[in-house]
């Protein structure tokens, strides 16, 4: 009978030992990257680009494009592909919590 309470005082040291861990461990795997004020570097360059190539298109629709427009703008395309790939996939709303930590 004193090997069953032995071990029976085991299992309520090492749940109680434990217990923190696992509290640590939630906590860990809840938190994440779109909590409020996290600042993407990656996404900023990404936005910026885009505002960029967003600007520059709206400036072309009002005037006659050039060789040189042609150029720039593959140039502005080619940027926004290199930064922005990891975020195509991204839903809205991601973007607007990402955005905001940009300003």
């Amino acid at each position: 009978m004193q090997a069953s309470s032995q071990s029976s005082r085991r299992f309520k040291k090492a749940g109680i030992l434990l217990l923190p861990l696992v509290l640590i461990g939630i906590l860990w795997a809840c938190s994440g990257e779109e909590d409020a004020g996290v600042q993407d570097p990656q996404f900023c360059k990404c936005i910026k680009v885009t505002d960029e190539l967003n600007k520059y298109s709206s400036d072309l629709l009002k005037r006659e494009a050039t060789a040189e427009d042609v150029v720039k703008m593959k140039e502005l395309r080619d940027a926004r592909q290199k930064e922005c790939s990891r975020y195509f996939q991204m839903s809205g709303d991601e973007m607007k919590k990402r955005k905001k930590s940009c300003k």
